[in-house]
């Protein structure tokens, strides 16, 4: 009987050292939004352009955070509800921001990046974001993708629906926020999705629909 507490002991201290053995991605956490203040929502809506000429100059990590919050910070604890509306509060879509240091996705209750994968990916996300028009390199790429296994038991047949709608709700609120900094953007709906997933090693599942560079717009002499 005595043996028990120490066997259960035993166990738990090799569950931990297991875990602790095996690599966890990495997750940064963002600078605190400001949720006050900045260009008023009339100047944005006036200001905001599909942008297609980018500048060599750096995104900012608090940029990166108002840009990240601005598309599914979460402003209600309790439901849990973000920025961006969806469909029965379910929240299918996920946001990936590649820059030079790999893939992450962005956790909206964290308020935080959860490394995905290392290394310069930004040449593989500029070719699904940009096109012959486009110049420039944006330090940033956005990537909108949804999961429909989040809606499809409550959602049926109407989940890509209703995930789509959600992915263009969250592109409204990333280039609002994205003119409120003084930054650039173009949404870009024909990615290829499959090449997406490829190039960037998706979860499995995980659709994208929406990439989006974000840099200094390039000023034209």
């Amino acid at each position: 009987m005595h043996r028990f507490p120490a066997l259960l002991a035993a166990l738990g201290a090799a569950a931990a050292l297991c875990q602790a053995g095996t690599p966890q991605p990495a997750v940064r956490l963002l600078p605190k939004p400001i949720t006050t203040g900045g260009m008023p929502l009339n100047e944005a809506l006036a200001k905001r352009r599909s942008c297609r000429s980018f500048a060599d100059t750096p995104v900012t990590l608090q940029q990166l955070s108002q840009i990240c919050w601005a598309a599914q910070g979460v402003t209600e604890t309790v439901k849990g509800l973000r920025t961006a509306p969806a469909a029965m509060a379910l929240y299918a879509v996920r946001l990936f921001v590649v820059d030079r240091t790999g893939l992450a996705e962005y956790l909206p209750k964290e308020h935080a990046l959860r490394t995905a994968r290392e290394g310069d990916l930004l040449p593989a996300a500029r070719a699904l974001a940009l096109n012959p028009a486009t110049s420039g390199e944006p330090p940033v790429v956005l990537l909108l993708c949804v999961d429909l296994a989040v809606l499809q038991a409550r959602a049926g047949a109407k989940a890509e629906r209703f995930a789509l709608l959600e992915a263009g709700h969250v592109t409204q609120n990333i280039l609002l926020q994205v003119t409120a900094l003084g930054l650039a953007s173009v949404p870009v709906g024909g990615v290829d999705e499959a090449k997406a997933g490829e190039a960037l090693k998706l979860p499995e599942g995980v659709r994208a629909v929406y990439a989006m560079p974000v840099g200094k717009a390039k000023t034209v002499p």
